[in-house]
């Protein structure tokens, strides 16, 4: 139905999918229900453990599929990072359930407007405040970097050295 509606031949999801294993269903369930990042997550480290999966892969999709979350609870992406193992896996998991409940961190693939899901990652604009004293002092270092750099070009010319 939709390469008639659309003429396309072809869809092109990699990133999307990677973020959204859930896409084509449209994040439900044969219940209807939404199937959110964590339930996604489960999902999949149960076919993990089901196929053999490397945990290095394993760490991988679930580094895409929990970005909300992870980029919010700094201390669980560090866990998921260092992970040995997919029960390790399953346990930092179980910890964004414990310190999200409701799932507000978590992309909501339902939701048009929501931009916190992993493929979002480099397409929306990002406000960073910057302390001005840390700012003020790097381009004091900046600064200072510079001149020593002329004041070496100036000896090397007086000194007859290119």
């Amino acid at each position: 139905a939709a390469a008639e509606a659309t003429g396309c031949d072809a869809v092109m999801s990699s990133e999307g999918l990677l973020a959204n294993p859930a896409l084509f269903v449209r994040n439900r369930d044969a219940d209807d229900a939404y199937v959110g990042a964590r339930r996604l997550a489960r999902e999949y480290l149960a076919l993990a453990e089901d196929t053999g999966a490397e945990t290095s892969d394993a760490r991988g999709h679930l580094f895409k599929i929990l970005h909300g979350g992870l980029t919010a609870r700094v201390d669980l992406r560090t866990a998921l990072s260092t992970a040995s193992s997919l029960n390790d896996m399953c346990a930092v998991v179980d910890a964004l359930d414990q310190a999200d409940p409701d799932g507000s961190l978590e992309a909501r693939h339902d939701d048009a407007s929501d931009r916190k899901s992993w493929y979002w990652r480099h397409r929306v604009a990002k406000v960073v405040e910057r302390d001005p004293a840390i700012v003020q002092a790097r381009l004091q270092r900046k600064l200072r970097k510079s001149e020593r750099r002329n004041a070496a070009r100036r000896r090397a010319a007086a000194a007859g050295v290119s």
